[in-house]
């Protein structure tokens, strides 16, 4: 379960960059340091949730073969 919840923080960090992207882009318009954050977060918000899917594969898989 730990590497689940490591999953879970860099979702949370990915939207806290997002979020923090797109308040600096409605505020000041659109510069290329917030669009590249924002992509940088999508990245890391891709990632982890494909993390957390190869999480819950692999103890499904292992519960299937303990059944």
């Amino acid at each position: 379960m730990q590497a689940i919840g490591s999953a879970m923080q860099g979702i949370n960090q990915a939207t806290q960059m997002l979020n923090s992207s797109a308040r600096q882009i409605a505020q000041n318009g659109p510069e290329v340091e917030p669009i590249v954050q924002s992509k940088i977060a999508e990245a890391g918000f891709e990632a982890n949730i494909a993390s957390a899917k190869s999480i819950f594969e692999t103890e499904e898989a292992a519960l299937d073969i303990l059944a």
